[in-house]
């Protein structure tokens, strides 16, 4: 999608979808920024977020499910712990 405007290319389809789709979008971007800023979910030279940052958008999807199914809940972060410096990890 070429960048028309002020809007980055994540806004530009944010605002397609929303207006267009037939289906109901959840926007992460939002929250794994706010992942990002909170502890090390990614790194610079990464293509991809580690597991904290994948929690954290399953927490966000989870939620969103939750008003068509109930029984669908986001897992609890006292299931995330700190695990080798700033990496957290998922525990069971």
């Amino acid at each position: 999608m070429t960048r028309v405007g002020p809007e980055t290319t994540i806004e530009q389809v944010s605002r397609y979808f929303e207006s267009r789709a037939s289906f109901r979008y959840v926007e992460l971007w939002p929250v794994l920024q706010d992942t990002r800023r909170e502890t090390l979910s990614s790194l610079k030279t990464d293509t991809h977020g580690n597991e904290f940052g994948a929690y954290r958008a399953s927490s966000a999807l989870a939620a969103e499910l939750t008003s068509f199914f109930p029984a669908v809940q986001p897992a609890p972060e006292s299931r995330i712990a700190l695990h080798r410096g700033d990496r957290r990890c998922i525990c069971t």
